[in-house]
């Protein structure tokens, strides 16, 4: 059988009652859960903001225009067989390589597509 292990006051509390040292573990995993929450606050308004910069950047990359050409472009590779093996299956790493010698990727393209 795992050995138990039980919290331990600090050194200073001396000998408490169950009732008080369940309220001092309640008030100290509240102060630990508001200090999480705010960090996670600041996390997520970081990412917020690194997504809403990321999303400009695309949007003046991908106009419609570029977006247009960049699909015809792709549908042309897919119909000269720039992709697939010699049984017509996709090959994944010509998809990749297709992709670094197109300058960007299928996941860019399908992003720009959905708008």
């Amino acid at each position: 059988m795992a050995k138990q292990t039980t919290r331990q006051l600090p050194e200073d509390s001396g000998d408490c009652e169950p009732r008080e040292q369940a309220a001092w573990f309640t008030r100290r995993n509240e102060r630990i859960d508001g200090t999480v929450a705010r960090r996670n606050h600041e996390i997520d308004r970081q990412i917020d903001a690194e997504w809403e910069e990321d999303c400009k950047q695309f949007a003046a990359e991908w106009t419609p225009e570029v977006t247009q050409d960049r699909q015809a472009e792709w549908n042309a590779a897919i119909k000269a067989g720039k992709v697939t093996d010699r049984n017509g299956k996709v090959d994944h790493n010509k998809v990749k390589g297709l992709e670094a010698e197109l300058g960007w990727t299928l996941v860019d393209l399908k992003r720009a597509i959905r708008g």
